[in-house]
C-alpha cells in the first residue's frame, strides 16, 4: 500500500478534524438550538484550531467543516418529514435518535459529496 505525501497526510489530518469539529457543532446545534450561520461562525472563531478549556483543537479544514455541517442540515430538513410519514413504531426518544443519526450517515455516504468513495467506486483505471 502507497504512503500519502507529508502534505497529503496534512490535509488529510485536518478533513478529520474537519469531520469531528462538524459533529460536534451538531450536537450543539441540536442540544443548544443554535443556528447554522451562529454555528459555523462559533466554531470557526472559538474552536477549530484553538485551545478550549484546556483542550487544544485541530486545525480542521473550514470549507469541509462547513459542506458537512451544512449538508447534514439540508438532508435532516428533507429526512425529518418522511420519518415522520412512515409512522415507525418507536417510542418518541428512539425517534429523536432516528432523525439524528439518519442525516450523517446520508449526507457522509452520498458517493458524491464524499472523494473517497468516488475514488473506491471509481477505480484508477476507469478515472
Amino acid at each position: 500500500m502507497a504512503r500519502a505525501a507529508p502534505s497529503d497526510k496534512g490535509k488529510a489530518n485536518k478533513r478529520g478534524a474537519a469531520r469531528l469539529a462538524a459533529v460536534q457543532a451538531l450536537y450543539q446545534m441540536d442540544l443548544a438550538g443554535t443556528g447554522l450561520n451562529e454555528i459555523l461562525a462559533e466554531f470557526e472563531s472559538h474552536w477549530i484550531g484553538r485551545e478550549v478549556e484546556g483542550e487544544q483543537y485541530l486545525p480542521a479544514e473550514a470549507a469541509f467543516f462547513r459542506e458537512i455541517v451544512a449538508g447534514v442540515v439540508e438532508d435532516q430538513r428533507k429526512l425529518d418529514p418522511l420519518i415522520d410519514a412512515a409512522n415507525l413504531d418507536l417510542s418518541d426518544e428512539d425517534l429523536e435518535i432516528l432523525k439524528a443519526m439518519l442525516p450523517g450517515r446520508s449526507h457522509v455516504r452520498d458517493p458524491g459529496r464524499c472523494v473517497r468513495c468516488a475514488r473506491r467506486s471509481n477505480p484508477p483505471e476507469h478515472r
